[in-house]
């Protein structure tokens, strides 16, 4: 659960380079949903920004472990992902539901609570 709150941050270094138009495959472990904009990259240091230096690949709605690099990297560059949360993926699965859960529970007690303070303060100036 906390790993879905959290996301993921990942560095490596990639032994080969990678030309123009090419994937950067990331490391085990570290997937995404394309089209949720859950990815943020660096190179050697260097903020990448979506559609100008990489783009999310792979189909929605299925885990993508790769971007697509619209620049050439030399072997030995040093790369950080971050994977955002996000609760609306399609492979969150029980933890998604479980957290959903928990939030609306936490939304009543805050709406009940919220309705007897209300009723609370009412009650204290309505004496004589």
């Amino acid at each position: 659960m906390a790993r879905m709150a959290d996301g993921v941050t990942v560095a490596w270094t990639s032994d080969e380079a990678i030309p123009q138009g090419e994937l950067l495959p990331l490391p085990q472990n570290c997937g995404y949903y394309p089209g949720h904009h859950a990815v943020s990259l660096s190179w050697d240091g260097l903020v990448c920004h979506v559609g100008r230096q990489f783009e999310e690949v792979g189909e929605p709605g299925l885990l993508s472990h790769a971007v697509r690099l619209l620049f050439a990297a030399p072997a030995l560059s040093d790369w950080q992902a971050r994977i955002c949360a996000h609760a609306d993926a399609p492979a969150a699965g029980d933890e998604a539901s479980m957290l959903e859960e928990r939030l609306a529970a936490i939304e009543r007690n805050l709406s009940r609570l919220d309705r007897e303070a209300v009723r609370f303060t009412a009650d204290d100036t309505a004496a004589p």
